[in-house]
């Protein structure tokens, strides 16, 4: 009686230690964005129908993998940028929301990576400048598509 007493008393601890230690869980794991993000290195397609155009566009937007920024997302939907620059996003699924712009969410939780409606619309904004963002494409060229590889999670 004695032995099934302990026995008991030891697995109503146990079970007491597991629920603390799952009720500490951190709410980080409830939302994947929450976390250090940075710039690993933008891997950029474009297509403008010129190869020529192409290559000094995606020229432009590649680098070496070297983080150059940081985003760090918050729990209360703000996140910090690596300069002091604060904002406001939002999270729905896999596709986040950062001041009006969208970015999927990677199914693995660790790449954000724009639509490819807002990126070629973005270069397509740069391209109609005629600021010499671009230099060597003409400013009536059309963006017909662009992707790129944003951010990723720091680890």
């Amino acid at each position: 009686m004695k032995k099934s007493i302990q026995t008991i008393t030891i697995f109503l601890i146990s079970l007491l230690v597991a629920g603390f230690c799952i009720s500490c869980d951190s709410d980080d794991d409830n939302n994947p964005i929450v976390g250090e993000w940075y710039d690993g290195g933008k891997i950029v397609k474009v297509n403008t129908g010129n190869p020529e155009y192409d290559k000094i566009i995606e020229d432009k937007h590649f680098r070496s993998g070297e983080p150059s920024w940081s985003l760090t997302f918050r729990n209360d939907g703000t996140y910090l940028t690596y300069d002091g620059e604060t904002g406001t996003y939002s999270i729905n699924g896999n596709i986040l929301t950062v001041e009006g712009e969208i970015y999927t969410l990677s199914d693995d939780k660790r790449t954000l990576s724009s639509t490819p409606e807002d990126w070629t619309s973005h270069i397509q904004n740069n391209v109609s400048y005629d600021d010499g963002y671009y230099p060597g494409v003409p400013t009536e060229t059309v963006i017909i598509s662009a992707t790129r590889t944003e951010l990723l999670k720091k680890k």
